[in-house]
């Protein structure tokens, strides 16, 4: 989720997040210009939602004597706050470890995070933070700072560990017995997957919120969809697959190659998972093919049919992550990069297709009738979406283009740390390709 974009696309929030303690690293070094040798007496953090990699963040510092609060914010949208009071430095304990051994990084499940409980080894490698944190490595007690950081390590490697969520803290000083951290869960709420866990680190005491991370979705197998579908039903089609390499597409190309259509399946990143998709559906005698296809830069990978293959069919489902908008604000930046998905990316891939007798799937969306308060921009650019299919069906005869509102479906899009209500993509889809593709 932090370091791998391929893999962070496939988790809840769809893009590279940055380190919770990062954040508050950085901005304690932001600050600390000319204070001198300090030491933290108490902190409390609370993340209120991700910062992505390339997001641009303003520090709102509010001061009073020794009392610190910090607001990160984003587009005026609240990240995380940061409540701190400073104190002398503390007594140093002995040195820390410069060098971190290896651990192996747990996957914690709500039945075995129950017994969570241990310590590992605080290390700290003064070259490395001085890098990364040059004033806060020169004024801040070290030990303290050493331990601010290992708290990533606790969520991330430990307990929840791998599938985990990082969403508050706070702590006062006061030192383990040793240089070690030692952690143990003290709560879990089963129903968010909510843990609590009490730690003592060196010169730092406190307790810390983090939740399981929902496992990434798993779309059905092509053999468990094929007992759905009837044979050969969708064989009279050539269906070009626009974003098939998972989530909705991805069931889309299982259903109509179940059906004995021959579909050609685009990606823009998840080549791997796109081949995946061709080679699941190839084993249980499909026919599928992929290609890589860029919905905002289609210049760079061209849609060229030599005349051996060309669609009859079009299903149109390049997106960015959708959940991105704040609920008291619209933000015409985030409008245009949905609208150069859904209706200058759609527009494009025409223009590079024959002009024949086409039949389109363009999925719009139920937020068009409900407007949730986070999704204007979304719900926005998809109702422009349907004006402009409208146009085109008025304007362009040989196109038949379909814009069913679709329900919120499970997808990598749509997992969630609260409990929702996601229906089964084949559920819904599979009576959809039936009503419009079917040549009966």
């Amino acid at each position: 989720m932090h370091t791998v974009p391929l893999a962070a696309r496939r988790m809840i929030y769809g893009r590279l997040v940055v380190h919770g303690m990062h954040l508050v690293l950085w901005a304690l070094d932001t600050l600390i210009a000319h204070t001198g040798q300090f030491s933290i007496k108490s902190i409390k953090t609370r993340f209120h939602s991700p910062v992505f990699e390339g997001e641009t963040i303003v520090l709102d510092h509010q001061k009073d004597g020794d009392k610190h609060i910090i607001f990160l914010l984003s587009n005026q949208k609240l990240k995380a706050k940061i409540d701190v009071i400073t104190s002398a430095p503390l007594p140093t304990t002995k040195p820390l470890r410069q060098e971190s051994p290896t651990v192996t990084c747990q996957a914690l499940t709500a039945e075995s995070i129950l017994d969570a409980k241990g310590c590992f080894p605080i290390c700290h490698n003064k070259e490395t933070s001085q890098r990364l944190f040059p004033k806060l490595t020169d004024c801040l007690d070290q030990n303290q700072l050493a331990s601010l950081s290992a708290l990533s390590q606790l969520v991330g490697m430990h307990c929840p560990g791998l599938n985990s969520i990082f969403s508050s803290f706070e702590a006062t000083a006061g030192a383990a017995e040793d240089n070690n951290a030692h952690y143990e869960l003290t709560r879990f709420d089963e129903r968010f997957t909510f843990a609590q866990i009490a730690f003592s680190f060196p010169n730092l005491s406190g307790s810390l919120q983090a939740f399981l991370r929902p496992d990434q979705v798993q779309q059905p197998s092509c053999r468990d969809l094929a007992k759905l579908v009837k044979n050969r039903e969708f064989s009279h089609l050539h269906a070009l697959v626009v974003g098939g390499s998972r989530g909705i597409g991805e069931v889309t190309a299982k259903l109509l190659a179940a059906g004995g259509a021959d579909v050609h399946l685009t990606y823009s990143r998840g080549k791997k998972d796109a081949e995946q998709v061709c080679q699941e559906i190839s084993a249980t005698g499909g026919k599928c093919s992929s290609f890589r296809y860029d919905a905002l830069d289609a210049d760079s990978t061209p849609v060229n049919f030599d005349g051996e293959w060309s669609p009859n069919a079009i299903f149109y489902y390049p997106t960015p992550p959708i959940f991105q908008g704040n609920s008291d604000s619209f933000s015409p930046d985030l409008f245009k990069q949905f609208n150069d998905f859904y209706v200058n990316g759609f527009l494009t891939l025409l223009e590079r297709l024959p002009e024949q007798d086409m039949t389109i799937l363009y999925p719009s969306s139920v937020a068009v009738d409900e407007i949730p308060q986070d999704m204007g921009e979304y719900a926005s650019a998809k109702a422009a979406g349907e004006t402009m299919c409208a146009f085109l069906s008025a304007t362009k005869k040989h196109l038949t283009i379909h814009c069913p509102r679709l329900p919120r479906l499970h997808t990598d899009q749509t997992v969630s740390l609260s409990p929702v209500k996601n229906n089964a993509p084949v559920e819904i889809m599979l009576p959809l390709l039936r009503t419009h593709f079917n040549s009966q």
